[in-house]
């Protein structure tokens, strides 16, 4: 019998047989059990014949891509599914995407928001990598109602950089703290006449 191997992060990896024609490598995903995290999260490599090629989840589950005596398919966590969170965020980080329709919005609640006490809303920064290793940044008001619906709507890229920049108050705070040492800083409004 014609068979195929699935690997990696799939639920039930092994051998699997090629019964029919027309099998497709979507089709051997899902006779492996499906994969052991979103699918939308995981990428493919299919080695064949010496060569191996790189498959996102989209191309495996909507192309017909025909799966071949001695393919092995290896499912593995695709490094694209992540976003980092910057600046004056409550938990800044990098997050998995919870969904394979991810908004800016989503990312700025995953961390926690907005800190209140530091953030200049008015300036919320996207910085996505192009395939020329340039970049292009997109800004945000979300202290307008229209940046807020354009937050809720914007499509988030793997990879992509948040940016949160901070109020002019907390940065002139923030240089106060590191210039003078603490003990000066509690009794700051004496100097300030």
């Amino acid at each position: 019998p014609l068979t195929a191997n699935v690997i990696g992060i799939a639920n039930n990896p092994g051998q699997q047989i090629i019964e029919r024609k027309g099998v497709t490598l979507a089709d051997l995903v899902a006779k492996s059990g499906g994969t052991a995290m979103e699918p939308f999260t995981c990428e493919y490599l299919l080695h064949r014949a010496n060569r191996t090629y790189r498959l996102n989840n989209k191309e495996v589950t909507t192309k017909k891509l025909l799966a071949q005596d001695g393919d092995v398919l290896e499912v593995q966590k695709s490094a694209d599914h992540t976003i980092t969170i910057l600046g004056a965020i409550n938990k800044p980080g990098t997050y998995p995407f919870p969904n394979n329709d991810s908004r800016l919005a989503d990312f700025i609640g995953a961390g926690g928001g907005v800190s209140s006490n530091s953030a200049d809303v008015t300036g919320v920064f996207i910085f996505r990598k192009t395939s020329n290793k340039s970049a292009n940044i997109y800004r945000f008001n979300l202290s307008e109602p229209s940046g807020l619906i354009y937050a809720s709507r914007f499509h988030v890229h793997g990879d992509d950089i948040v940016y949160v920049t901070e109020a002019p108050l907390a940065r002139w705070n923030r240089m106060v703290r590191n210039i003078l040492p603490f003990s000066q800083i509690s009794s700051f409004s004496k100097f300030a006449y």
